[in-house]
């Protein structure tokens, strides 16, 4: 069951996509008022001078979206960006760090975000309570 808040909800978001649809179709169209599959490519490959291959695909991204709203209401005859493919974008390999690595990593944070007011604490020597041994009491 769908409740009065669930479908505002639902509204709202909508409203938003809208929004977010209008914007960037307003800017993309200002550029290429009638846009088909080849103008869309060839704008594409102008921003591949400018832009990386994941930059690029998630310009194509952006600009599928509008169109396949678009489409699917029926305010716009095909959608000119369906048939394009994003650019494969190679994985950055990860290098994974030793436990050594990991664990200073985590003190170092640990650290710079909990920085110490005191030379007792810098140097580990507290209690249960986090107070410094000898007082806090």
């Amino acid at each position: 069951m769908v409740t009065k808040h669930r479908m505002a909800v639902n509204k709202d978001l909508m409203l938003y996509k809208v929004e977010s649809y209008k914007t960037l179709l307003t800017t993309y169209l200002r550029d290429d008022p009638t846009p088909i599959t080849l103008s869309i490519k060839q704008n594409l490959a102008k921003k591949m001078q400018t832009m990386s291959p994941a930059g690029v695909g998630n310009y194509i991204r952006a600009l599928k979206s509008p169109f396949g709203f678009l489409r699917a209401e029926g305010l716009w005859p095909q959608d000119p960006a369906g048939p394009i493919k994003r650019p494969k974008v190679g994985k950055k390999e990860r290098e994974i760090p030793t436990e050594e690595e990991e664990s200073k990593e985590a003190w170092d944070l640990v650290q710079k975000q909990y920085p110490a007011e005191e030379e007792g604490i810098k140097s580990g020597e507290t209690d249960v309570g986090g107070d410094t041994k000898g007082r806090g009491q």
